[in-house]
């Protein structure tokens, strides 16, 4: 019975996704004529060869800006993560955030310190096999552009008179006088309230010439406190002794 390697296999080994390492092993078959029996002997491996593995930019990154959010997006590669990476300088010296998505876009968030002055803000995405190892390369820099916080609207104030006075366990009148404290002109549709002192809790609107005028008994010596606001107003109390009679 004759026998004899009648072809050759060849058997690629790899490992490592940043850096590969393989090597090919030659391995005699020997096939016995007339049966199915055979039987490999495994030759020597060769010597290990390194190659690396390079992971081109994202394709495509762009970003959306509407109002205070932003949206980052870009095209897929053949990896496990991206790194995204935002700063306020062109060359990245000083990043505003460092992050890693498994998606194909990330919108960052806005209320964060670091946004919240506004400016130009710059960010660059690259692919990864891992979150820590073989890094493809980065796209070039983008840019976006957050206004600055809007100043919040300076607060107008009241100026209050008062016309009466309160007595106990008396049916009294008193007029609450309204006016704008820095032009003097009388401000109308403000809500003026009254309670306290026994005083049955009620409220009205102030009208256009800024008046008020209420019947109020107080039915215990105490204060009667008059509360006075209006939207883009600082609200204003003024208070008020109960009289003996």
């Amino acid at each position: 019975m004759g026998s004899g390697p009648e072809r050759r296999l060849l058997r690629l080994q790899g490992a490592d996704p940043e850096r590969h390492q393989h090597r090919l092993d030659v391995a005699d078959v020997q096939i016995f004529p007339g049966t199915t029996a055979f039987q490999t002997v495994a030759g020597p491996w060769t010597t290990l060869q390194n190659f690396v593995r390079t992971i081109p930019e994202p394709a495509s990154a762009t970003q959306a800006v509407a109002g205070s959010t932003v949206n980052f997006s870009w095209d897929p590669r053949q990896a496990r993560v991206y790194h995204v990476q935002v700063s306020t300088r062109p060359d990245f010296g000083q990043l505003v955030e460092n992050t890693t998505t498994d998606n194909t876009d990330y919108a960052p968030l806005l209320t964060q310190y670091n946004y919240q002055g506004g400016g130009t803000f710059y960010w660059r995405v690259a692919a990864a096999d891992d979150t820590s190892m073989n890094l493809g390369d980065y796209t070039a820099a983008h840019t976006f552009t957050i206004g600055p916080p809007t100043a919040p609207t300076a607060l107008k104030r009241f100026r209050l008179s008062v016309v009466g006075y309160p007595i106990r366990n008396r049916l009294r009148t008193v007029t609450i006088h309204v006016k704008n404290a820095a032009t003097g002109g009388p401000v109308g549709a403000a809500t003026v309230s009254v309670y306290g002192a026994g005083v049955l809790p009620k409220s009205k609107l102030s009208s256009p010439t800024g008046v008020a005028s209420f019947s109020i008994k107080a039915t215990k010596l105490g204060t009667v406190t008059w509360r006075v606001s209006k939207t883009s107003f600082v609200t204003k109390y003024l208070y008020q002794t109960v009289r003996a009679g």
